[in-house]
């Protein structure tokens, strides 16, 4: 550690600080030479235009089918989900009137005895479960 004594003063900094600042600030001429070259060569570079990519060359039927099977599907996924779940309300509703849903009719149908023992192993494939 130093020692107390070893130690500036205010006095001292200050008079260091304004012959520092009196010295004039001499640049090497190596380096002024080398920032010159940079800059010289930089501006080069930028002063011709960058080259412009060429389009490659394409299928007009891939693309265009591509795209819009891309944007059908955003369109007719939820088309689709909305229609099959009012259809799906409306044959239900349509069943019940009519006569076709009752419990005799569940309880003696195989295909529901089927779904409601298969249900649960479905689960597994269901996101979350």
């Amino acid at each position: 550690m130093t020692e107390p004594e070893n130690r500036l003063t205010e006095t001292d900094l200050d008079r260091m600080f304004q012959a520092v600042r009196a010295e004039p600030d001499v640049v090497p001429l190596a380096l002024m030479d080398r920032i010159a070259r940079d800059a010289s060569r930089e501006q080069a570079l930028r002063s011709e235009p960058e080259p412009l990519p060429r389009p490659k060359p394409r299928s007009w039927r891939v693309p265009s089918l591509s795209a819009a099977v891309h944007r059908a599907m955003h369109l007719l996924l939820p088309v689709g989900l909305t229609a099959s779940t009012l259809m799906g309300v409306w044959f239900g509703g349509w069943a019940m009137d009519n006569g076709l849903v009752s419990t005799d009719a569940l309880l003696g149908s195989d295909l529901a005895f089927n779904l409601a023992y298969q249900l649960p192993a479905l689960t597994d494939y269901l996101v979350g479960y």
